[in-house]
């Protein structure tokens, strides 16, 4: 497991240098009130999701949450949004809806806006609304129905708290004063900060301080995929994977779903899809042993992808974001209430939600019958 993924903070006393944004999110939440939503914006790696998550999970409530890799046009919200919000939650607990990235909405997301307004008018549940540029021109009639909340950049020094502790939990032996300077260099991004500490643990390569300046914190998956098929020098690749937004596992989905787009020639792609499943075994071995190291040969793999192709492509390839993880975001929130019916029955019946889950279609039968 990466860093990131491991040291994710679970509580709200697990965020780190946002107590005041906390605060400010809670008492939107707390006091809504219909026809106004909370637009929260910043820097990358400064909590602008990962807060409305953990408070929806402290206060018991459903998140219904859209992300980028969701479609947002108006039939989209229109047709599953829209519902999922009328709808009561299983025991009445309440919701909490998170549209992120919504300053990422492109003109291929046609009345989206429009739609999500609308929504801000009618939605009996708290909306939160996150972006980057909250002054983005496309984001003007929307901000008619928002309050603004800026989250700031995380301060260095707290920063440099958090991968001092993490260094200690997981051994990484490494200088103070390395980690000052990545603390310093990370622009306030925590997740940033994370993913350097990790890459001087695994590889033992110092970050030098021009690499911390000039380096990207966050680049586009479109842009990640280019370099991987395109790109023959895996230490380069390497690179791009880590400076991605995506999770490991996530590229590997979209990497499967453009094969067949990037590549003509049926050797080439066998070839393609001999690498992918070599990762896949990493990762099945990953799951039996805990060993978490083996991400490391994982992104090796997948960087190496490239060089299945003898010859150079210059030609545009319009990449497909994968059919699993859309249909994945679009039952979420089903997936959700089903797996949150299954834990309160658990508790009722003293056993686990895995267990209620296998007799789930008994129950029903039963539960049929008695009606």
């Amino acid at each position: 497991m990466r860093l990131l993924d491991k040291y994710k903070p679970e509580t709200k006393e697990e965020i780190v240098g946002q107590k005041s944004s906390m605060l400010k999110i809670l008492d939107f939440i707390n006091n809504f009130k219909p026809g106004k939503a909370l637009l929260i914006y910043g820097s990358t790696g400064t909590g602008k999701t990962l807060i409305p998550q953990i408070i929806a999970k402290e206060q018991n409530k459903q998140l219904l949450e859209i992300n980028a890799s969701d479609t947002r046009t108006a039939d989209y919200i229109k047709t599953v949004v829209k519902p999922a919000i009328q709808s009561i939650s299983f025991f009445n607990k309440g919701k909490i809806i998170l549209i992120d990235e919504i300053d990422n909405m492109t003109s291929k997301d046609k009345g989206g806006i429009e739609e999500i307004i609308k929504l801000i008018k009618e939605s009996k549940y708290p909306i939160i609304l996150t972006a980057n540029d909250a002054y983005n021109p496309k984001l003007r009639n929307l901000r008619n129905y928002c309050e603004l909340l800026q989250i700031k950049k995380i301060n260095s020094l707290s920063i440099e708290k958090k991968l001092k502790e993490i260094a200690k939990k997981e051994n990484i032996l490494i200088k103070d004063s390395i980690i000052k300077e990545i603390s310093r260099k990370s622009n306030g991004d925590l997740r940033s900060a994370i993913n350097d500490l990790e890459t001087i643990s695994i590889t033992g390569k110092i970050i030098i301080e021009n690499d911390l300046d000039n380096r990207e914190r966050k680049d586009n998956i479109f842009n990640v995929l280019k370099a991987l098929y395109q790109n023959k020098n895996i230490k380069d690749n390497m690179e791009a994977i880590r400076k991605s937004d995506k999770k490991l596992e996530d590229i590997f989905w979209w990497i499967e779903e453009n094969i067949t787009n990037e590549f003509k020639d049926n050797k080439e792609i066998a070839k393609a899809f001999e690498i992918l499943s070599q990762a896949d075994i990493f990762y099945q071995y990953i799951r039996k042993t805990r060993n978490y190291r083996f991400y490391y040969y994982i992104a090796n793999l997948l960087s190496s992808i490239s060089l299945v192709r003898d010859m150079d492509n210059k030609k545009f390839v319009s990449y497909k974001p994968p059919q699993r993880l859309i249909i994945l975001g679009k039952t979420k929130s089903q997936r959700q209430e089903l797996d949150n019916l299954c834990q309160n029955i658990g508790k009722k019946l003293h056993c686990s939600k895995s267990k209620i889950m296998q007799q789930l279609p008994y129950l029903r039968v039963i539960m049929n019958k008695n009606i």
